[in-house]
């Protein structure tokens, strides 16, 4: 008999793994994903949804209503786009020698089991991390002539102003405007003479990101994201590591909380235990005993639903 067969929802396990989950999202490192790509739970892994279209979302209409008539009807695309969402599974196990290593007690047991729940949740993260930041590289292109940071003549300030007044003129907002940037470009714009050159009492020192914020264009929601990956495989002699977000800014509308009619760039539909890319724990047990096994249970689909909502720069 398989695992499919004999695995079972871990109620206990599936809520520990979604605080977890949850807990790593709120740090500064792992947030990544859930800014580009806000989870909009929906009812089944099959639906339609709102694309956020130039159109219709800044349409206007003659509403004068002459007496006895009609009123002016608002008109829309005959046909949503549609979703659906796909499976996805990561799973660990346990070895009943390392139960016996652990030691024999109830506490001893159910710590090994949720560090071993933790470690693959914390997968889990970074893996959903790496598919949200490679769907939205894979949507949009690089702005040409922008991201020269390298260059002592050009602003990045002016470059960022400039992006931030072509979003909201193509959203009709200037909220819920975030900026995310890995590590590499935020030294690089920091260390910038020309951006040190906008502020007082900064030439012998960097600039921190508040003092960016208070001289964009209007203030953003600014992140430093440094999610790291191996880009070689296990059992290889040489490990390379690279960010997620490797040499790229991206200037974009994030919603908290979506819904189907907001102007977000991306959203990420969800099946999931409140929208979670968790989903579940399903535990089972080997047939011949000598070991057990846990794995997460998801379903979700990543949607570019703004198409106008995001600007990217690659540095050069």
């Amino acid at each position: 008999m398989g695992r499919a067969a004999t695995a079972a929802i871990n109620y206990e396990l599936t809520n520990f793994a979604a605080g977890k989950f949850n807990e790593m999202q709120a740090q500064k490192a792992q947030m990544l994903s859930m800014r580009l790509a806000p989870i909009t739970p929906v009812p089944g892994a099959t639906g339609q949804y709102k694309l956020f279209d130039d159109i219709n979302a800044f349409q206007v209409y003659n509403t004068a209503r002459a007496l006895g008539a009609d009123p002016t009807r608002m008109e829309f695309k005959a046909s949503d786009p549609t979703y659906a969402c796909q499976p996805n599974a990561l799973e660990i196990t346990i070895d009943e020698h390392e139960r016996d290593q652990a030691g024999d007690s109830p506490l001893a047991n159910q710590l090994l089991t949720e560090g071993k729940i933790a470690a693959v949740t914390s997968a889990a993260s970074r893996s959903d991390a790496n598919a949200v930041v490679t769907a939205v590289l894979a949507a949009v292109s690089a702005t040409a002539g922008r991201g020269d940071w390298s260059n002592a003549a050009i602003d990045p300030i002016d470059q960022l102003d400039d992006a931030l007044d072509t979003l909201s003129k193509n959203t009709g907002t200037t909220d819920f405007v975030n900026i995310d940037m890995d590590v590499t470009a935020w030294r690089t714009l920091r260390a910038h003479p020309k951006v040190k050159a906008r502020y007082q009492n900064v030439q012998n020192r960097p600039i921190n990101l508040d003092e960016l914020n208070q001289n964009l264009l209007f203030p953003v929601s600014l992140n430093v994201a440094n999610i790291v990956k191996h880009t070689t495989g296990l059992g290889q002699a040489t490990q390379t590591k690279a960010r997620i977000l490797n040499g790229e800014v991206l200037i974009y509308i994030s919603v908290p909380n979506p819904t189907v009619f907001d102007p977000s760039a991306f959203k990420r539909f969800s099946v999931g235990q409140g929208g979670s890319p968790v989903g579940s724990v399903r535990s089972w047990q080997s047939v011949n005993g000598l070991y057990e096994g846990h794995f997460l249970d998801w379903s979700m689909v990543i949607k570019q639903t703004g198409t106008t909502a995001m600007i990217r720069f690659t540095l050069s």
